[in-house]
């Protein structure tokens, strides 16, 4: 796997785990079956270290050949939608961004 791809992944996957912790209301911008395919590719709920997180992507996109494709757009709407309300009240301020999710 290339290795800006490798950052990637491990990026998301990371935006995905804290976003699942902080604000699981971005999960609800997605239709269920988007959901479904963003964790089994990403794991948002387990808590691994960097290298096993890149190892259960690299499995995943193993396993069969889209689900890299069809996570990598569904973190997008999630990861777009946050910038966008991150650059109106601060990426920290999560309870701003949580109040513009509901």
């Amino acid at each position: 796997m290339h290795e800006s791809r490798i950052w990637n992944n491990l990026t998301a996957a990371t935006f995905c785990s804290s976003a699942g912790q902080h604000a699981p209301q971005f999960f609800a911008l997605l239709p269920p079956a988007a959901r479904w395919e963003l964790h089994g590719f990403y794991g948002p709920g387990f808590e691994l270290a960097d290298e096993q997180t890149l190892e259960r992507i690299r499995a995943a996109g193993k396993s069969e050949p889209s689900p890299p494709s069809r996570a990598g757009k569904h973190y997008r709407v999630i990861s777009d939608r946050y910038k966008s309300y991150a650059g109106v009240v601060g990426k920290t301020n999560v309870s701003a961004i949580r109040e513009l999710l509901r």
